[in-house]
């Protein structure tokens, strides 16, 4: 009977002792039953784990998160701590990390509970270099071998796109220095500098050149002119050897002289068609003069000059009966206030300009002006 009695007494006291013994794991969440055969409940708390592990790789990885009981995982990839509920990215499924990255990670729980931050580094190395093919404005393009570096992904170029962009590319090149020659002659001629030199002897000139005009690119009018058999001058100033940079008379007679050999207008006058065959080293196999008709007796007044009809250019350095009837319309018109001489000069072509102007013939900057072309001479017969 004694023992019955201590074996309850015994058992009493060691249910006691359970039930007054505090709950002392802060990792476990839920009750703990006091009585001797209930379970133990509860829901672990940890932190997140990854896979692969954390580490160096040579390829992008799929990195997958995982967390014991949880309810959600939250992650962020910019290197700021996530937090529950909200705070990050929610996973869901695994994430690709294609260069060097680190992974913060966080695990959330019923009743407000949660882990600590999980934090996962990858280093994503590619061994092999990367192949780009480069061009460049002022050289050829060429296939450039970029340096390893731990964040670049190999580009592996095609042999057939690599000759198509390199042919692109040499195109391109091609039309950028015809260019850069275009602006290199621009800005030498606005300096004094020399035009190009084209092949074949011909000259480039960049810009409209006239009676009076200055400048290196002059001086080298002339010596295209004097190279191919329209010389400026037979000797002195405008002479071979001797060239200046001032165009005047001499020079727009020479000019005149080449236009009218290779079939343009004999203006003196070089504008962008007369530009455009001197590119082209456009010269006749012998140089062509201007007829030139003997002068005729100067009038004793305009009104008794001889009525003579226009029927060919007239322009700087012309002569003949013509160019006395011309001038003598222009004396008539009070735009000449010289005798005529039956030479075309300066005055006469300022004169001609001035009556192109008057009967809206042609203006400044247009192809022709001071120069006796078929518009002109319609207008001059049909004063007559």
């Amino acid at each position: 009977m004694n023992r019955i009695v201590n074996s309850k007494t015994l058992l009493i006291c060691a249910v006691g002792f359970l039930a007054a013994l505090p709950v002392l794991a802060s990792e476990i969440t839920g009750s703990l039953c006091t009585g001797v055969n209930c379970p133990v409940e509860g829901t672990v708390v940890a932190a997140p784990t990854a896979s692969p592990a954390a580490g160096s790789y040579t390829s992008a990885q799929s990195v997958t998160l995982d967390a014991t009981g949880e309810t959600s995982i939250r992650y962020t990839t910019d290197g700021s701590a996530p937090a529950c509920p909200s705070t990050g990215t929610t996973y869901s499924s695994a994430i690709s990390v294609g260069s060097s990255a680190t992974i913060k990670a966080i695990a959330c729980y019923a009743n407000s509970a949660s882990s600590t931050v999980a934090s996962f580094a990858y280093t994503i190395t590619v061994s092999s270099a990367a192949t780009v093919n480069v061009s460049g404005g002022g050289g050829g393009g060429g296939t450039y071998v970029a340096p390893t570096a731990a964040t670049t992904t190999s580009v592996a170029t095609p042999a057939s796109t690599s000759a198509s962009t390199s042919t692109s590319a040499q195109n391109q090149l091609s039309a950028l220095l015809a260019q850069l020659q275009v602006l290199q002659n621009k800005a030498g001629t606005q300096q004094g500098a020399a035009p190009s030199t084209a092949a074949g002897g011909g000259a480039s000139f960049s810009r409209n050149l006239q009676f009076n005009s200055h400048g290196e690119d002059v001086r080298q009018l002339q010596t295209f002119l004097n190279s191919n058999g329209f010389p400026v001058a037979a000797g002195g100033a405008g002479s071979p050897g001797h060239e200046t940079n001032l165009f005047g008379n001499a020079t727009r007679a020479a000019l005149a002289r080449y236009q009218a050999s290779i079939g343009l207008p004999a203006t003196g006058y070089l504008g962008p068609l007369t530009r455009t065959k001197i590119a082209e080293n456009i010269i006749p196999s012998a140089p062509i003069s201007v007829p030139a008709p003997a002068p005729a007796t100067t009038p004793s007044s305009p009104a008794a000059a001889p009525r003579t009809a226009f029927n060919r250019p007239l322009g700087a350095g012309s002569k003949g009966a013509d160019v006395t009837a011309l001038q003598n319309i222009l004396k008539n018109e009070g735009l000449l206030n010289v005798s005529a001489t039956g030479y075309f000069g300066a005055l006469t072509e300022s004169a001609v300009k001035a009556f192109q102007e008057k009967y809206n013939i042609a203006k400044p900057g247009d192809s022709g002006y001071g120069f006796v072309g078929p518009k002109t001479r319609a207008k001059l017969n049909g004063l007559l």
